[in-house]
């Protein structure tokens, strides 16, 4: 009976382990689902043509040698909004 009992302790405590681990999984792509999804939100206010053009800029940046954080910076003292300077260069 005892080996029973611990062997369902052993059980219970794998499955608790699991849904726990599945439970950060899950959660974890929820959250990478909104970030891409608010990124594209903000990038969908800028017209197409501008956005290529911006992303060309920031591409060839930093194939220079440019940071993303100098080209952040670039991007924001031409007047572009922080949020939009992140969205743009998540995707380096």
């Amino acid at each position: 009976m005892s080996q029973l009992l611990s062997l369902s302790a052993r059980t219970l405590s794998c499955w608790l382990w699991s849904s726990f681990v599945l439970g950060l999984a899950i959660g974890g792509i929820i959250f990478l689902i909104k970030q891409h999804n608010i990124r594209q939100r903000i990038l969908a206010g800028i017209p197409h043509e501008k956005l290529e053009t911006i992303r060309e800029y920031a591409k060839s940046t930093m194939a220079k040698g440019f940071t993303k954080e100098q080209v952040k910076k670039a991007l924001i003292d031409t007047g572009w909004q922080e949020s939009q300077a992140d969205a743009l260069l998540h995707e380096f």
